[in-house]
């Protein structure tokens, strides 16, 4: 019987135990039965984001076997990290595929800010005008009857949104506790732990929403539901990455100086950005003209001096360098 490598040279270590070896052992048995029903395509995907395989490493995982050898090479924190993710709750409601794949790609710190609207059908046109607000930012509100294809089950897309979700904005217009489908959306989304923002149009809060009130937001407009939702979302260190993501993006396609001043209002500063956030404001700076012409009226610096001056708080990649370094001399 082959030995091992890892688990050798554990068990030369003073504090190594057969009780760690034991669980090295039943973590990979357990996850070979959880990788067994997928493809080897999402096999290596799994491998790849919980530091089991390196992506650069083109070795063919085709077979239980591969996928095995893969395992007993990891760290006892690895494997229990992807075994967690595999015996958690959460996975338990996922029925494809698409929903695993979106539930993981909603951990990505470059994933742009993706919310879910709950809301009653009869005010569908209003949430639409929000989602529109919202979109000026690179934030997605997932609205079910403006994002499903008409091809397409809305049932599991619906649940492939809920999964994407980094916070969901319920909008509590009369009606919406006696819908059964608002009730399941918001519970889905609370069984999560990912926020809820609640927007009292003359209905409060049902169930185990109202533990927070939430805003009374009768007669407000759809840019004021956006500017709040953006405020919370401020509020919440969780999601400071994915709302640079989306801001950055949005810095990037800006259509108006005015539309460029509210990106730069709202984008937090003071955090590490991700190379691609990085990425898509050196791209604002050289070639977006609603961005690099543009003013700051309180100060009269240009965003070209303001996005180089937050360049320079942060580590630069060394794929960005030499742009950025061009990028200084044109200002």
């Amino acid at each position: 019987m082959s030995v091992d490598p890892r688990a050798a040279a554990d068990a030369g270590r003073p504090e190594a135990s057969a009780q760690s070896t034991g669980a090295r052992i039943v973590s990979i048995m357990k996850l070979r039965r959880a990788l067994a029903s997928s493809s080897a395509y999402d096999a290596r995907w799994f491998l790849e984001d919980f530091g089991l395989l390196d992506p650069a490493d083109d070795t063919d995982i085709s077979s239980m076997s591969d996928v095995t050898d893969r395992l007993r090479r990891g760290t006892i924190d690895e494997l229990s990290a992807l075994l967690a993710f595999f015996e958690s709750d959460a996975v338990g409601v996922l029925r494809t595929e698409a929903q695993l794949r979106a539930r993981l790609d909603s951990q990505d710190p470059d994933r742009p800010l993706h919310l879910f609207a709950s809301h009653v059908s009869e005010h569908q046109e209003f949430v639409e005008d929000v989602r529109d607000q919202l979109a000026r930012f690179g934030v997605d509100l997932f609205v079910a009857s403006h994002s499903i294809d008409p091809e397409t089950e809305w049932a599991e897309k619906i649940e492939i949104g809920l999964d994407a979700a980094h916070a969901g904005v319920a909008f509590l217009h009369p009606g919406f506790s006696s819908r059964p489908y608002c009730q399941q959306e918001v519970g889905w989304l609370l069984g999560r732990r990912v926020p809820v923002y609640r927007f009292r149009f003359g209905e409060d809060p049902p169930a185990m929403l109202d533990s927070r009130q939430g805003a009374d937001a009768a007669g407000w407009t759809a840019e004021r539901i956006a500017d709040e939702v953006l405020q919370r979302v401020l509020e919440d260190s969780n999601l400071g990455s994915h709302l640079r993501t989306s801001l950055c993006g949005a810095l990037r396609d800006s259509t108006s100086f005015r539309l460029t001043d509210r990106l730069w209002d709202v984008l937090p500063k003071d955090a590490p950005f991700t190379p691609d956030q990085l990425a898509d404001l050196v791209d604002a700076a050289e070639s977006n003209s609603q961005v690099f012409r543009a003013e700051r009226a309180s100060s009269g610096d240009t965003y070209r001096r303001l996005i180089l001056d937050l360049l320079g708080s942060q580590s630069i990649p060394e794929s960005l360098r030499e742009r950025v370094d061009e990028l200084a001399t044109r200002d």
